[in-house]
C-alpha cells in the first residue's frame, strides 16, 4: 500500500495507491473516496510522437466510485501517471507540482506541456498535476480527504 498525503489549499487528502495482482497490463484509473462528485484531468507519455498528452475532465461521482483513465496501451511509459481534480462546483483541488496544459471545458491536448509558456502561447491554462509512480502492474489513486500534514510518501 503506497499513501501519499498533500495539501491541497486548505483542504487536505491522500492519495493512496495500490497494485492489482495482474502484471501483465498498467491501466491507470482513480477513484473518488469523497462524499462529493469531482472531475479529473489526466496526462501521459504520448507514443505517438507527440511527447505528453492530457485529457480532462472525466466525472468521478462520490462514495467510491472508479474511473479508468489510462489504459497501459495508450502511453510509452506505464510507470509515470499525472493527475488534477477539482469538485463539481468547487471547492477541494488535488493538484501537484507538474504543470499541464488545460481548459475548462473537455479537452485533448499532446505536446511538449511543461515548456515555458507552451500552454499560454496556444490559448490553454496551465494547472499543476500530482504525479504518481506505478512501478508494477495495473495502479489506482484514491481521492480522499485527511486531517493534517506536509506531503509525505509513506512507503518506505
Amino acid at each position: 500500500m503506497r499513501a501519499i498525503i498533500v495539501a491541497a489549499g486548505a483542504s487536505l487528502f491522500t492519495l493512496g495507491s495500490l497494485v492489482w495482482p495482474s502484471t501483465a497490463v498498467a491501466d491507470y484509473e482513480v477513484c473518488n473516496k469523497t462524499d462529493t462528485d469531482v472531475y479529473v484531468a489526466y496526462g501521459f507519455i504520448n507514443p505517438a510522437g507527440g511527447g505528453w498528452a492530457t485529457k480532462g475532465w472525466r466525472r468521478v461521482d462520490a462514495n467510491g466510485e472508479c474511473e479508468l483513465l489510462v489504459k497501459s496501451g495508450w502511453t510509452s511509459d506505464p510507470h509515470h501517471y499525472w493527475a488534477y481534480a477539482e469538485e463539481v462546483g468547487g471547492g477541494r483541488v488535488w493538484s501537484g507540482e507538474s504543470p499541464f496544459c488545460t481548459t475548462n471545458n473537455s479537452f485533448g491536448i499532446v505536446g511538449p506541456q511543461n515548456a515555458d509558456n507552451w500552454c499560454a502561447n496556444r490559448g490553454y491554462q496551465t494547472r499543476y498535476f500530482f504525479h504518481v509512480e506505478a512501478p508494477d502492474g495495473n495502479w489506482r489513486t484514491n481521492l480522499t480527504t485527511s486531517d493534517g500534514g506536509q506531503p509525505i510518501d509513506d512507503n518506505p
